[in-house]
């Protein structure tokens, strides 16, 4: 079984999050959006690919739900909202 994420995997979820910073093209928003969309991205990890992968359901201590949360919110998320914008923002 190949775990790789595709190219159109990457391409889908840039123009998704490229789509949001445009319509959150606020300063106080990208922030915020961007820690939603970390929070989206631990649950559909977490909820789906993981339990469908060989690496099977995570355990779910209280501990390690929230340090995994905070990553992909503050390390996945917030970045990735701001590269979007700046992206976007280079555009117009």
């Amino acid at each position: 079984m190949d775990l790789r994420t595709s190219a159109n995997d990457k391409q889908l979820s840039a123009g998704a999050l490229t789509t949001t910073a445009a319509l959150l093209n606020q300063i106080p928003t990208h922030f915020t959006a961007g820690m939603a969309y970390g929070i989206g991205v631990y649950l559909v990890m977490n909820l789906i690919v993981l339990p469908l992968s060989a690496a099977g359901r995570p355990a779910s201590v209280p501990v390690a739900v929230l340090n995994g949360v905070l990553i992909h919110m503050f390390g996945v998320g917030v970045p990735s909202c701001l590269a979007a914008r700046a992206a976007y923002g280079s555009r117009s």
